[in-house]
């Protein structure tokens, strides 16, 4: 009598997953995106783009696979870099506009400071010439006035705007009086604003940064066009 023989079951092999291109493409991208963080141009933010897309894509395909998809962890990896390159990209942006605005002001300040000394050099003017103010029909007029009195060049020009000063023309060779308006009276100013702010320097020797807005009630009042 023969001996039954187990049931031999049909061998069912499972089909290998295949790696993810999409999540190769994402990991390559995102490296890049890291290593251009501090580069400009189009193509670091095309190639950030790309491995985002690249990466979100992936994961979605690799887990809706059912295991036929292999690489999650490098789409997650890839995703993760860009997700930093973007991170670094903001952190630079917003470190540039502190930058920016540091520089401004202490322009600002530069600017104060040259138009204070500028009006202070026509008070002195007057004030050794029996209260006659300078020749000032316009800046160049005025420079060469107070060359005794201001030996730098660089005060003569707005670091804000890089242009030279304008002086107001209604005070040239004008004599002075008590019951002049000085405060009031524009002497030295930046011609034009910067981001709605200027610079203004009075007769009396103090200096305000006028706004636009302030602006034309301010230069009115002292005959300006």
């Amino acid at each position: 009598m023969e001996t039954p023989q187990p049931p031999v079951f049909p061998v069912i092999s499972t089909p290998q997953a295949k790696m993810s291109a999409l999540a190769v493409i994402s990991l390559v991208t995102g490296i890049l995106a890291c290593c251009l963080s501090f580069v400009g141009g189009a193509i670091p933010y095309a190639i950030t783009i790309i491995g985002l897309i690249t990466g979100v894509v992936a994961v979605v395909l690799i887990t809706r696979s059912n295991k036929r998809m292999k690489g999650l962890s490098i789409a997650i990896a890839g995703t993760s870099l860009v997700a930093l390159a973007i991170i670094i990209r903001i952190l630079i942006v917003l470190a540039m506009l502190q930058s920016e605005v540091a520089k401004e002001k202490a322009s600002e300040k530069t600017s104060i400071s040259n138009v204070r000394s500028l009006v202070l050099s026509i008070a002195f003017y007057w004030n050794e010439h029996d209260e006659m103010l300078p020749p000032m029909a316009n800046i160049d007029e005025l420079h060469g006035a107070m060359l005794i009195y201001i030996a730098a060049d660089q005060i003569w020009t707005s670091p804000l705007t890089g242009s030279p000063y304008a002086v107001n023309p209604n005070l040239s060779n004008k004599k002075m009086s008590d019951d002049f308006p000085r405060a009031t009276t524009i002497a030295v100013y930046e011609p034009t604003s910067t981001h709605g702010r200027r610079v203004v320097g009075f007769l009396d020797g103090h200096v305000l940064v006028i706004t636009d807005a302030e602006w034309p009630a301010v230069k009115t009042a002292s005959g300006l066009p």
